[in-house]
């Protein structure tokens, strides 16, 4: 089996970083993906219900001292000012780093998903070298 290189700087490393330090082989690396990719999901989910119980009660207590504002117009409003704040926060500086590091060879061959997926596939863990 040849060793998989992983660049250090790469998006799906520093996910993995949150879980494990160092993985030996693409099953290891794969397992600490999949764990810190629920995590960041649920977190996120909480996070959305958070605000949007946060706005609701903020909303309750303005309902009883001011006139009625209509709570569900004012939580589709907000959500969507969420979603937009979350995705332009978060979103487009990630998009920019990725364009900017980028590389248009195909010449380096299959991917780190790719490699991981065969892997799985043919019930093998290839070592794992971070560059």
């Amino acid at each position: 089996m040849e060793p998989i290189k992983i660049d250090r700087n790469s998006w799906h490393f520093k996910i993995v970083t949150l879980v494990d330090d160092y993985p030996k082989d693409i099953c290891a690396y794969r397992r600490a993906f999949i764990i810190a990719s629920f995590v960041i999901s649920i977190l996120g989910f909480l996070l959305i219900v958070g605000i949007l119980l946060g706005f609701i009660a903020v909303n309750m207590i303005l309902g009883l001292i001011f006139s009625e504002p209509g709570i569900l117009t004012e939580v589709a409003i907000v959500g969507f000012i969420c979603l937009v704040s979350f995705g332009t926060f978060l979103g487009v500086p990630g998009v920019y780093s990725w364009y900017k590091r980028r590389k248009m060879d195909r010449d380096e061959g299959p991917g780190v998903v790719t490699l991981a997926y065969r892997s799985w596939k043919e019930k093998h863990c290839a070592p794992v070298i971070i560059e």
